[in-house]
């Protein structure tokens, strides 16, 4: 398979600052990835555990997009299954499963680690994995890596900034890893600062690319030498954001793609950011994915960065 995402399988019951709710929605790091990257290649599998009520709740999207399950694993009754609360207007939120008293996600040791179930799945026709929601890269998929020469993307976690040793772990895992993403929020935790310029001089002295976005603004792409912001999108027909949940993810799969199809920086991250304003056109991840739309996201890609006037010179690896 081309791509493999990773990441959680969610059942979200989401909780908005303004009071409003919704319940049984798909979600989760992993479907949201997922859709990302499926909405530029079908050739792309979830490589993830879910219960046994999965097809109860994700079982039609699937079908509908005819996506493979060839990477999902059954492991428990159970799907994960979340309440989520946004706490306030900039996308910052807890996630609590409802099948446990303690404030986790996860109701089950048996969804740890989740990154796991790629390993089975590389092999030499391998573009791209991405592993979205865990503090490290696990060393197998290091050695599968090694071996298979395929492109590793890391989103670090909401946690990265709220460990012990997180500057030692997150510098871990930037080793292995060819591009990596971060938020805003994340990066002012990792590093006790909260200045934008402070923190994208820290990641570029890493020497790798990042995706560091940037929430309503959109995102800052970063190389060893140059950063480029890139401003939100918002689709055609839509005059503002109707769900931020999972534009993330689906920035950072979508990245993940076009670097690997060798997008320079900045096409990167327009490729990221239209992708996120598809998926924040609607409650839940993006519900018809087809040739047709893709084709209609790749003509909007090319319509911004032709606009963008920026030659490729200026924005290079």
């Amino acid at each position: 398979m081309d791509y493999i995402i990773t990441g959680s399988v969610l059942v979200n019951n989401i909780l908005f600052f303004d009071g409003s709710k919704i319940e049984n929605i798909m979600g989760g790091g992993g479907i949201y990835s997922f859709s990302g990257i499926y909405l530029f290649t079908d050739k792309s599998i979830l490589a993830a555990p879910v219960g046994e009520d999965f097809e109860k709740f994700f079982g039609n999207w699937w079908n509908e997009n005819k996506m493979s399950r060839k990477g999902l694993s059954i492991v428990d009754k159970y799907t994960m299954n979340t309440v989520l609360t946004y706490l306030d207007s900039y996308g910052n939120y807890t996630d609590k499963s409802r099948y446990t008293e303690e404030d986790t996600v996860f109701h089950s040791e048996k969804y740890l680690p989740g990154f796991e179930f790629a390993i089975p799945h590389v092999g030499y026709n391998t573009k791209g994995v991405l592993v979205t929601g865990f503090e490290t890269l696990d060393e197998r998929l290091v050695e599968s890596k090694s071996k298979y020469n395929f492109k590793l993307m890391w989103e670090a976690p909401r946690s990265v900034g709220k460990i012990a040793e997180k500057l030692e772990t997150f510098e871990r895992s930037l080793e292995y890893c060819d591009i990596y993403s971060i938020n805003k929020s994340e990066s002012f935790d990792l590093f006790d600062i909260s200045s934008e310029e402070v923190v994208i001089e820290r990641l570029m002295e890493y020497g790798k690319p990042c995706l560091y976005r940037l929430g309503s603004k959109g995102s800052c792409i970063l190389t060893k030498d140059n950063y480029i912001y890139v401003p939100a999108v918002v689709i055609d027909g839509t005059d503002q954001s109707i769900d931020p949940t999972g534009c993330g993810n689906v920035s950072v799969s979508a990245a993940m793609w076009a670097f690997c199809e060798g997008f320079n920086p900045l096409k990167t991250a327009i490729t990221a950011n239209v992708a996120a304003g598809f998926n924040a056109s609607q409650y839940g991840p993006i519900p018809i994915i087809n040739d047709e739309l893709r084709a209609e996201v790749l003509n909007l890609v090319d319509k911004i960065y032709a606009d963008s006037g920026i030659s490729e010179k200026e924005v290079s690896y």
